[in-house]
This record gives C-alpha cells, structure tokens and sequence, in this order.
C-alpha cells in the first residue's frame, strides 16, 4: 500500500503505524524502527498512533531485555499518553495508558539501574495521579515508589516518602 502512487496521505501514514506494531511484535526491531522513524519523518501524525507504536516498540525492547532503547520510547510513549488524556473520549482508556507507559518508563530505568530516573518516573504517576484526581493512579505509583525505594536500601527515605504520601491523600 506504502509503494503505490496516489495513496491517501493519512492511510499511508496508517499503514506506517500498523507496520510498526506488528513489526514490533513479531520482534523485527530493525524493521520496525525504520518504519516508526519514516513516519514520524511524514505528516500528518496522529498522537494515537505514535502511543501505540511507542508503546509496541518499548515491549520488545523490553522482552528483549534491551532496556536501554526500551526507554525512549517509553518515555515518548508515556508523553503521548499523557497529552492524549485531554483529548481522548475514554477517560478510562487514557488512564490505562498513562499508567501502562509510565510503567515502562519506570520498568526501564529500574532494570538499567537508573535509580533517579526510574524515581521520576514514578512520580510523574504520582503527578498525573493528582492531576487527573484518580486516587488508584496515586495510590499504585505511591506504592510502587516506596516499594522500589526500600528495593534499593533507601527504607528511611520510603518511610518519609509514606508519612508524606499518607498526609496528602
């Protein structure tokens, strides 16, 4: 569809998108970073598509355990979710999203041994936890947090961060 003349640019651009996806799923990585960079090069560009194929693409790297180019895409991907909460006509599924690419931000710069950027992770959630007032967002990420803070022998700075968490829910 890509290769012939005439085709509508949007569909194109569709086309791109799915490729990527399933590209990246079938784990045909070199094949799915060129179709993702190839859209991202044209117009136009929907924020849904980018979520998804970012998305897609931070999975593979991760079941890959190649964490360090899982990141930016979770990073993108998480972005792309978060601005597409505004807009989106599911509050329930832009949540979703919010919360499962956050996640592999943090999954990422934990498994990378990030601490400091793994922690921002989790508190971006947090943020958007209290931004869009969705307690179990705040919760999970707060939970998460204290979590990985005692993970890392920071139990002092977990207890602090769970008085504080605590008062402010």
């Amino acid at each position: 569809f890509n290769a012939s003349e005439g085709a509508a640019a949007d569909r194109s651009q569709t086309s791109r998108s799915i490729i990527t996806v399933v590209a990246a799923k079938q784990n045909k990585l070199e094949l799915a970073e060129a179709t993702l960079a190839d859209y991202l090069k044209r117009e136009p560009t929907k924020l849904t598509e980018k979520a998804r194929m970012e998305s897609e693409m931070a999975k593979a790297y991760q079941i890959q355990k190649d964490y360090v180019r899982m990141a930016p895409h979770a990073e993108q991907a998480f972005s792309a979710a978060k601005t597409l909460l505004a807009d989106t006509s599911s509050r329930a599924r832009g949540l979703d999203e919010i919360l499962d690419n956050g996640m592999l931000v943090f999954e990422a710069y934990r498994d990378i041994g990030n601490i400091e950027k793994a922690l921002a992770a989790l508190d971006d959630l947090i943020v958007s936890g209290v931004m869009t007032q969705t307690p179990s967002l705040y919760y999970y990420a707060a939970d998460q947090k204290i979590t990985y803070l005692i993970d890392v022998g920071r139990k002092p700075k977990a207890l602090a961060f769970y008085q504080t968490a605590l008062a402010n829910a």
